[in-house]
């Protein structure tokens, strides 16, 4: 490839001896590196759906972070703290440790416990626990998982 590069020339020959090893090479990681076109459609697709996911976290963190700020600044000062178990439905042990990573990045919760697909999830708010069990960070996770 560099020397079409340099030549600036792309010939009939060229094109062969770098097809020719281009097979070569892709013969030799496919028997004895594993590869397969099916693992790189869904690295591609997980890809995509982990853009997504980081969306998604950046998107919660600022919205939980306003969240927090009202609670620190209302008048009554009054907080709820409130303890949420649920089951994530996740079976990847690394996709569970994401989401309770992620859980615990935004401000107002904090993962407590973390067994399997169990959580325990503090919330310094009852209002900040609404909706945890099904919430975007979940549905992607559970799109990543599917292969």
């Amino acid at each position: 490839m560099f020397s079409i590069v340099i030549s600036g020339k792309f010939t009939v020959e060229i094109g062969l001896v770098f097809g020719g090893v281009s097979i070569v090479v892709f013969l030799f990681c496919k028997k004895y590196l594993g590869y397969s076109i099916k693992k790189e459609k869904i690295i591609l697709r997980n890809t995509f759906i982990a853009i997504e996911y980081l969306w998604c976290v950046f998107k919660n963190l600022i919205l939980s972070n306003i969240s927090v700020i009202k609670l620190i600044y209302a008048k009554k000062n009054l907080t709820h703290p409130y303890l949420v178990s649920f089951s994530s439905g996740i079976s990847s042990d690394f996709l569970n440790m994401i989401l309770a990573n992620s859980i615990s990045l935004t401000p107002g919760t904090i993962t407590v416990d973390q067994s399997g697909q169990k959580f325990i999830i503090h919330c310094i708010e009852k209002s900040l626990a609404d909706g945890i069990e099904n919430s975007d960070f979940i549905r992607i996770l559970r799109k990543m998982e599917v292969e």
